[in-house]
C-alpha cells in the first residue's frame, strides 16, 4: 500500500473512530450527547415556571430561550425545524413584551439573529450592560475579528485568558495546533474549544499570528463569509451556508490560494468525506491540496521538535484528537525503521485512548 494511501485511510478511519471526541471538543454551548435533550427539556420547564413566576426577571427569560434552542440541538448538528423556530419566535415576543432592551433580551435577539452581521448591535448593547460578562468574551472577539477590530480582538482576548475558562491541556493542545501549519496558514475551526485559545494565544501571547482562524460558527456572518471565500479561493456568490459545514465541501477542487488552508481536527469526519482524498494530517490539523505531499516527515519534525506534552494524559477531551497524528506516526516510524519510536507512541496512544474510553476502537490501530 503506497504511502499516500496509507496516509488518507488512517486519518479518515481514525478521525471516524474518534467521533464523540470530536464533536465533544467542538463546543460549550450545545449539548455532547442527544440524551442531554431530556436535561434541557428539564431546565425548560423550569425556567418556563421561573418567568411564570416573575415576568421581569430577565435572567430567567435569557435561560428559558436558552433551554429551549438546547433541547433542539443534537448530538453534531445545531439546526432547528420550522415549528422550532416557531417556539423560539415566540418565546422572543414574550422577552420583547416583558424585559425589552435588558440585558437578556439582547443576549436573546443576538443568538435568535444567527450571529448575523444584523445581530452585532445586540451583542454590543449587552457588552455596554455587562461588560465584565466572561459569556461575552468569545463571541465579542468574533465580532470584532470579523469587522476587523485587532485593538478590541486583543482586548477580550486578555480578558477571556483572565478569566480562566480553558484548562492547561486545552491551552497546549491549541498551542499544537498553531505549532502544526505553515506559515501565513488559513486554519478553519469548529467551535469554542478549538477556536478562542488560539485568540488568546495570538493577541494575548503574541504567538503565530501570522495565522488566519476562520471558524465555522461565524457563517451567519456575510461579512465572514466573504474574507472565508477569499481565503480559501471560493466564488463567495455561489457559496452554500445553509448550515456551516455546507462551506467545507466547497473547498472541493478549488482553485488555489495564495494561502494554506488547514482543517481543525475536530471537524465532525462524516463532514469531511468529500474532502478526504486531499486532506494531509501535519499534526492536530489537515493541509487541503489537489497535488500529493508528503507529510510525514513534517508531522514527525512538528511532534519531535515543536510540541508541548507536559498535559498529553491530561482527562481532556481535545486529547483524543491525538489519536489521528499518533496512529500515522506509529505507522511511519515501523516502516523508517525507527521500532522504539513507534513502540513509545503506541503506549502514549494507548494511554490515551484508555483514558477517552476509546481503547478497544484504536487498539487494531496500534499493532
Amino acid at each position: 500500500m503506497s504511502p499516500t494511501i496509507l496516509i488518507r485511510m488512517c486519518v479518515c478511519v481514525a478521525m471516524m473512530a474518534s467521533v464523540d471526541a470530536l464533536c465533544q471538543a467542538s463546543t460549550r454551548t450545545a449539548p455532547t450527547r442527544d440524551d442531554n435533550v431530556d436535561y434541557s427539556k428539564e431546565e425548560n420547564s423550569r425556567w418556563q415556571s421561573e418567568v411564570l413566576f416573575d415576568p421581569s426577571n430577565d435572567e430567567a427569560w435569557l435561560n428559558f430561550y436558552k433551554s429551549k434552542r438546547l433541547e433542539n440541538y443534537t448530538e453534531r448538528y445545531r439546526t432547528q425545524s420550522a415549528t422550532q423556530q416557531r417556539d423560539l419566535d415566540g418565546i422572543l415576543d414574550l422577552m420583547t413584551q416583558n424585559v425589552s432592551q435588558s440585558y437578556g433580551w439582547h443576549v436573546a435577539k443576538y443568538l435568535h439573529l444567527g450571529k448575523s452581521d444584523a445581530s452585532w448591535v445586540h451583542l454590543k448593547e449587552a457588552a455596554k450592560l455587562r461588560p465584565d460578562d466572561a459569556q461575552l468574551f468569545d463571541d465579542l472577539i468574533a465580532m470584532n475579528a470579523i469587522e476587523g477590530n485587532i485593538a478590541q480582538v486583543t482586548f477580550y482576548a486578555k480578558k477571556l485568558a483572565d478569566a480562566n475558562v480553558f484548562s492547561s491541556a486545552e491551552m497546549e493542545y491549541n498551542k499544537n495546533v498553531l505549532r502544526s501549519l505553515e506559515k501565513n496558514a488559513v486554519l478553519i475551526t469548529n467551535g469554542f474549544a478549538d477556536t478562542y485559545p488560539l485568540f488568546i494565544l495570538q493577541y494575548h501571547k503574541g504567538f503565530r499570528k501570522d495565522v488566519k482562524v476562520l471558524c465555522l460558527e461565524w457563517t451567519g456572518s456575510q461579512n465572514f463569509v466573504q474574507q472565508m471565500a477569499a481565503a480559501a479561493s471560493v466564488n463567495a456568490q455561489s457559496l452554500r451556508t445553509d448550515t456551516p459545514y455546507a462551506l467545507l465541501a466547497q473547498l472541493q477542487n478549488r482553485s488555489g490560494s495564495a494561502a494554506p488552508v488547514y482543517l481543525s481536527l475536530t471537524l465532525p469526519p462524516d463532514q469531511l468525506r468529500p474532502l478526504s482524498a486531499q486532506l494531509y494530517c501535519t499534526g492536530l490539523a489537515m493541509k487541503i491540496s489537489t497535488a500529493s505531499v508528503t507529510n510525514l516527515e513534517s508531522l514527525a519534525s512538528n511532534w519531535e521538535k515543536l510540541f508541548d506534552k507536559k498535559q498529553l494524559l491530561a482527562p481532556e477531551p481535545l486529547n483524543r484528537n491525538y489519536l489521528v497524528p499518533l496512529i500515522l506516526l506509529i505507522d511511519y516510524y515501523q516502516s523508517i525503521g525507527k521500532t522504539d519510536k513507534a513502540g513509545e507512541l503506541r503506549e502514549t496512544a494507548g494511554k490515551i485512548a484508555s483514558n477517552s474510553g476509546q481503547y478497544r476502537t484504536i487498539e487494531p490501530f496500534l499493532r
